[in-house]
């Protein structure tokens, strides 16, 4: 009996130390930018989407519903962009579901891209997904909604929902929507 305690006392002192111990390793695969779209109802409810970069680059569309229709640039401080990008890697929003199922169709939805260095994450639906995905889109409508002209540069116009036609210096590209 004696031998049984002493070779289990040993075991649990020594066992911490063999441990293999775990570093959290820092993701390969960083975020480095979110757009946020915000669907339509069966009304007249804005659709538009907001696409916020860690460089601080910052893109506002409007679609339709919206004062401001077309495409728009603006930049605000990479801090802040990080801040915002880093909030949703605390929130674990790799883990969502790509789709979460829609509960009343006439309400607008809030769709999320995520594209980070390495490959794209799509999740529809979110606003029926975990709260923290409409609270994010509540802070994403803070920072990158455009409610006034200060600082915001028209790049492009939307083109009859088919596309979006952008002017990128002298060059005139045509983004197609998916």
């Amino acid at each position: 009996m004696k031998n049984v305690l002493l070779v289990v006392l040993t075991m649990i002192i020594v066992s911490p130390s063999m441990a293999k111990k775990v570093k959290k390793q820092k993701s390969l695969d960083e975020l480095v930018s979110i757009n946020m779209h915000r669907g339509t109802c069966f009304g007249r409810c804005p659709d538009y989407a907001i696409e916020i970069h860690r460089s601080g680059t910052l893109i506002f569309t409007g679609y339709r519903f919206i004062d401001d229709t077309g495409v728009y640039l603006n930049f605000i401080n990479k801090q802040v962009a990080n801040k915002l990008l880093d909030e949703f890697v605390k929130y674990r929003i790799d883990t969502c579901r790509d789709l979460y199922e829609n509960q009343i169709p006439d309400l607008p939805q809030i769709y999320y891209t995520l594209k980070y260095k390495k490959h794209t994450q799509k999740i529809y639906c979110a606003n029926w997904g975990p709260k923290y995905l409409t609270t994010m889109a509540e802070k994403m409508d803070i920072i990158g909604k455009k409610t006034d002209s200060v600082g915001w540069k028209r790049v492009g116009v939307c083109r009859g929902g088919k596309g979006i036609k952008l002017k990128w210096g002298n060059k005139i590209l045509y983004l197609k929507y998916e």
